[in-house]
């Protein structure tokens, strides 16, 4: 791990970037190795209907969404919700959620985990999908989700 002495400052459009084409942009803003394992700040951008990813539990971290533009949907528990800009929400480890962009438009998204080691499992799921031609292969994508805490509810 890094011992930041002066702070991080990362502009727009820098940091480590990776995501599934017509899915999802991530880009690192502070990772893992940054904050001492306590957690990873990520810009994403969600592509235009995209219909979301399967629901899952987070079995290791929580995960926050706070909405900068555009609008997504996020399912919780049994509820949904709709998130415009400036809506945040919380998806707490151990229960089950996912979220889609149904809109014509892109949205971006400041995405919160903490503690911060699952963006390791963002970043190999993005190259299991560029392996793939850009779509995941679901038996490859759960033994990749085990590793990592996070399990899906098929």
């Amino acid at each position: 791990m890094t011992e930041p002495t002066d702070g991080i400052v990362v502009a727009p459009g820098e940091g480590k970037q990776y995501g599934r084409a017509g899915a999802w942009t991530l880009t690192t803003k502070a990772g893992n190795d940054d904050t001492r394992g306590a957690y990873t700040c990520q810009e994403m951008t969600v592509a235009p209907e995209f219909p979301g990813v399967r629901l899952h539990v987070h079995h290791n971290e929580d995960e926050a969404m706070y909405v900068l533009a555009g609008e997504v949907t996020a399912r919780v528990g049994e509820q949904t919700h709709v998130l415009g800009a400036g809506a945040f929400i919380l998806m707490p480890r151990e229960v089950p959620h996912s979220f889609a962009n149904p809109s014509p438009t892109e949205a971006r998204v400041l995405v919160i985990n903490s503690p911060g080691a699952v963006e390791k499992y963002f970043e190999e799921t993005a190259e299991l999908a560029k392996a793939n031609g850009g779509q995941l292969d679901m038996q490859k994508q759960v033994e990749l989700a085990k590793k990592y805490g996070i399990e899906f509810v098929l």
